[in-house]
């Protein structure tokens, strides 16, 4: 053998030795007329019938190695020192020590033969850079399992065990599919149990089903998805100290802690599976407002009988129906003509300073511009993930979309005074906030129309209101002590479904009645279904409504559920059955 600093060549494939007649091995070479005889250093290969290759490589050139195939399915890579194997060794029929002895001479590690009479030219596992894998059919098996990992690692051959090597290749074909066949049966019962492979200290595991396996993970920060080209703008110091004088009133306001991790995650308790879960107080106003908004997808999206099961739907129909709601609230608040969906980019797009104060996210977003609903809504399915992480930035992100779709001007002009702001105090949520995502209007108030009040001597007051009847109502706990009127735009909306104002907590009320709006008979009775996000509930709670019978009266004592005064600001009087479940107080 040759010294260990030297470069060795590896050589794969094996050499099959046939019985075969002396007259195949007596066949000279012919030339046809115009091809040039092999010479010395030409490079050029030659072989008897069914013999190993032979070859002939000049010395200090490097030429690319070609493979060529022979009848048994073969090929044989020479080493790369200089030399020239005598034409007797061609012959498939000799395999004395002589012959194995000039093999080692030319670089080649010779093992002995198996039960199979097959003998192999193996390599001293030095380098394993060069080493190509054989294209026979019976090392396709192999091949698949490493096409993964051609692609970075330059078809790196992983074999360093030559044993290995050897008791793999010498495996039957029959044996080869049987495995197989017992491998697919496994795999297709459970993937957990299929066997792992081997390639020298490297173990794989079956690995078909990991992107499903991971669908679900979330690794590191979500950041968007680049599905197709959108036109994509960063923001800039000058927009994002508008948008948060818009909401704060200031540039130098911050969301707190309870908004920055808050996202859009679902309830995962029996008969809850529609619910959003809000964690700590803050942020309701906006997610019982989507919440409403994906009951009205989730329901009432086409003619179907509804039931109480369409209110357990699976993960992907949760995460489908949301990003639906999410592109539909975006779009009218649009206009339906455009929207600028704003993303986080993971690095700062402009540098802070004057008045601003930055908040890590605010900084690194990009605005994604979408002139049609279908593209928003794939998008948004792609990138539900970012939306859906319970501790991530959903809803601010979403708040911030909402706004640039509308436009920071055109949320201004809709108020009823211009330095009014979409935050409240103790960071709760506006009315013009909630009006802006459930009818695509910042408008202040909750009745229908416009109110002028005339002060005197001075121009008039004009109050803004609903200028439509709205596809999710409104109820609120203010009109019951008088301190607001709830236009019928509100109370009497396309769909049974209402964000309930209860003091400062916004909640949902929902029916399972399509008709109940439309058909007068249907008001009789009919139930009516709660969920708050914040209250974490156990199970659903159903509530009888029965507008025939009168309400007792009750005493200035007597504690009546701040819900059931809202219900009773739509129906007058109603009684109201909470159907053994503890009422809220």
């Amino acid at each position: 053998m040759k010294d260990e600093s030297e470069v060795k060549r590896v050589a794969t494939p094996m050499l099959q030795h046939t019985e075969r007649s002396s007259s195949e091995h007596d066949i000279k070479p012919v030339h046809s007329a115009g091809m040039k005889k092999a010479r010395p250093g030409s490079g050029m290969r030659s072989r008897g019938v069914g013999g190993p290759v032979t070859s002939s490589i000049e010395p200090k050139k490097s030429s690319k190695r070609s493979y060529r195939k022979n009848p048994t399915g073969y090929s044989v890579s020479p080493p790369e020192q200089s030399s020239t194997i005598s034409s007797s060794l061609s012959s498939p029929g000799k395999s004395s020590d002589t012959t194995k002895n000039k093999l080692k001479d030319f670089g080649f590690c010779f093992k002995e033969a198996d039960s199979d009479q097959q003998s192999y030219l193996t390599e001293e596992p030095d380098l394993l850079n060069d080493v190509r894998q054989t294209k026979s059919k019976s090392n396709l098996t192999d091949q698949k399992s490493l096409s993964s990992l051609s692609d970075k690692h330059d078809n790196v051959y992983l074999n360093n065990s030559l044993d290995r090597s050897s008791s793999r290749r010498s495996r039957s074909n029959s044996a080869k599919q049987k495995d197989l066949a017992g491998s697919k049966v496994m795999a297709d019962t459970h993937r957990s149990t299929s066997p792992k492979k081997t390639f020298g200290d490297l173990e794989m595991d079956d690995v078909d089903d990991l992107e499903e396996d991971l669908g679900e993970i979330q690794l590191g920060p979500s950041f968007m998805k680049s599905m197709k080209y959108v036109d994509a703008r960063p923001l800039t110091l000058k927009k994002a100290s508008e948008l948060k004088s818009l909401i704060f009133g200031s540039p130098s306001g911050c969301f707190n802690e309870e908004w920055m991790k808050q996202g859009f995650p679902f309830n995962d308790r029996p008969d809850l599976e529609f619910g959003i879960v809000q964690h700590k107080g803050g942020s309701c106003g906006v997610l019982a407002s989507v919440q409403a908004c994906f009951l009205q997808n989730l329901l009432f999206m086409d003619d179907r009988i509804i039931s109480p099961g369409d209110l357990r739907p699976g993960k992907r129909e949760q995460n489908k129906c949301l990003a639906k709601t999410l592109a539909k609230i975006l779009w009218q608040c649009g206009s339906e003509k455009r929207v600028i969906l704003s993303m986080p980019s993971g690095k700062v797009q402009f540098t802070t300073g004057g008045r601003y104060k930055g908040d890590s996210l605010t900084e690194t977003l990009m605005l994604y511009h979408f002139t049609s609903l279908p593209d928003l809504e794939e998008y948004l399915n792609v990138n539900i993930g970012f939306f859906i992480n319970p501790t991530g930035n959903g809803v601010v992100v979403f708040l911030y979309s909402v706004i640039f779709s509308k436009s920071l001007e055109g949320i201004i002009d809709e108020m009823d005074e211009p330095t009014n702001q979409l935050m409240g105090h103790h960071n709760y949520c506006t009315q013009e906030m909630v009006n802006l995502i459930l009818t695509g209007r910042a408008v202040s108030n909750v009745f229908n129309d416009i109110m002028e009040l005339d002060s005197g001597t001075g121009p008039k007051c004009i109050l803004k209101g609903l200028n439509k009847r709205s596809d999710v109502g409104l109820l609120s706990l203010f009109e019951h002590y008088g301190s607001c009127k709830v236009g019928s735009y509100y109370k009497t909306p396309r769909l049974p479904v209402w964000v309930i104002c209860s003091e400062s907590h916004f909640s949902v009320l929902f029916s399972l009645k399509r008709n109940l709006l439309s058909d007068w008979k249907a008001e009789r009775n009919f139930d009516l279904y709660y969920y708050d996000g914040l209250s974490n509930q156990e199970e659903a709670i159903r509530l009888s409504v029965n507008t025939i019978a009168s309400c007792p009266p009750s005493d200035d004592g007597d504690l009546v559920p701040p819900l059931e005064h809202c219900i009773r600001t739509k129906w007058p009087d109603a009684l109201i059955d909470w159907n053994g479940t503890e009422p809220i107080l």
